[in-house]
């Protein structure tokens, strides 16, 4: 998946969760219901007991408000939560936002913005590939122009066209040389990661790692051995002997005595 693909799904994914909001509470409890019946479970929602408070003044009236356990679920438990994850996709979309705004005009070559915003949108992308250390960008953006303007000629009449299709066909009728800034975009477009898992899959395999026969390993063992089973499969094509070979000769204690 791609980040246009990514942004089009994320606001599907919002957009879900606001129709979910108003009308899935209902849907929700069914299907609560049904679970635990299965599970042999009484399905009621509990009641909370409220608390008295006392009155000073006679004309004070009850700050209690009496709703059914049910409604009571819905306030505090199902609308928080939906607004809770609604909240947390809206921040974790402004990268995505940012991303979209640089390299949405990509998404679809064959539909390009006017000459006058095409240029500003190369320009952008120029500036945010611009290495400050080295003094370089990865492209250039009256290249990249002119490049995008003759592209048309490999798409064949297309109207609709992916950034991937795009890619394939410069690689196909060998014209790297000729689009040279866009064939760079294209790669670095395709290869930004959409989600990054290295969090997950460190967790799911410290359980493995980390065991209490191995409760008093230090950070730097259990770093490296974390390493080798997440990344198992280049582990298993390494060659044991050299690299045995290789650790017995640096850490080998050896004492030369002259005679």
């Amino acid at each position: 998946m791609d980040l246009s693909d990514c942004s089009k799904g994320f606001k599907k994914c919002l957009e879900f969760l606001g129709r979910f909001r108003e009308t899935g509470f209902v849907d929700a409890v069914i299907s609560a219901k049904e679970e635990a019946a299965k599970l042999g479970i009484e399905p009621i929602f509990p009641q909370k007991r409220l608390r008295k408070h006392k009155r000073v003044f006679s004309y004070e009236s009850s700050e209690e408000v009496h709703t059914s356990p049910e409604e009571t679920f819905k306030r505090d438990v199902f609308l928080t939560l939906v607004d809770n994850v609604s909240n947390s996709l809206e921040k974790r979309s402004i990268a995505l936002k940012s991303h979209e705004k640089i390299w949405g005009f990509l998404s679809n070559i064959a539909q390009l913005p006017q000459k006058e915003a095409l240029k500003q949108k190369c320009v952008d992308l120029e500036n945010n590939l611009y290495d400050s250390e080295n003094g370089v960008s990865d492209i250039n953006a009256n290249e990249l122009y002119h490049e995008l303007q003759h592209v048309g000629s490999i798409l064949n009449d297309k109207k609709n066209v992916t950034p991937k299709e795009v890619l394939n066909l410069i690689k196909k009728s060998n014209s790297k040389d000729m689009f040279t800034n866009l064939w760079v975009a294209l790669r670095i477009l395709l290869t930004i990661p959409v989600t990054v898992a290295s969090a997950e899959r460190s967790f799911s395999k410290l359980k493995l790692i980390k065991t209490y026969l191995r409760s008093t390993m230090a950070q730097e063992r259990l770093n490296s051995l974390a390493i080798l089973s997440i990344e198992n499969e280049i582990a298993k094509e390494l060659d044991f002997e050299e690299i045995l070979k290789t650790f017995a000769y640096n850490k080998s204690r050896r004492t030369y005595f002259s005679l």
